[in-house]
């Protein structure tokens, strides 16, 4: 018997996101990676694994899933921001400003604020 393909992906979302609060991070990443495989357009996995890999210091990895995250779904603002929050670490403020500019086209009307104000402080000399 096969088995759908969203639901297997879905479910290894979901054992991921189990893991991951367990504290099993490779065993989390494991499976959001098999999610992905299998689903290519599964944002969610895509945006968890980025956060455990920034976790883990994997920045380039974690900015690379970040990037996967706004060609899957271009309106997914929790990516643009965290990945702006990232780069703010990283003192790479000029593509920061452009992330938190994603995030503010996309945002709901109550996070918008707090961005601006994250825009505002990244256009300071």
């Amino acid at each position: 018997m096969a088995l759908n393909p969203e639901y297997a992906s879905t479910a290894y979302l979901h054992r991921g996101l189990a893991r991951a609060e367990k504290g099993d991070r490779n065993g989390a990443i494991r499976d959001y990676s098999e999610c992905v495989r299998i689903n290519g357009n599964h944002v969610s996995a895509f945006y968890n694994r980025a956060v455990l890999f920034e976790q883990g210091s994997e920045i380039d990895r974690a900015l690379f899933d970040y990037e996967l995250c706004h060609r899957v779904q271009q309106h997914f603002w929790p990516a643009w921001y965290s990945r702006g929050l990232l780069l703010c670490r990283l003192a790479r403020r000029e593509e920061a400003r452009g992330a938190f500019e994603g995030a503010l086209k996309y945002a709901p009307e109550e996070h918008r604020p707090g961005i601006e104000r994250i825009l505002e402080e990244l256009r300071q000399p």
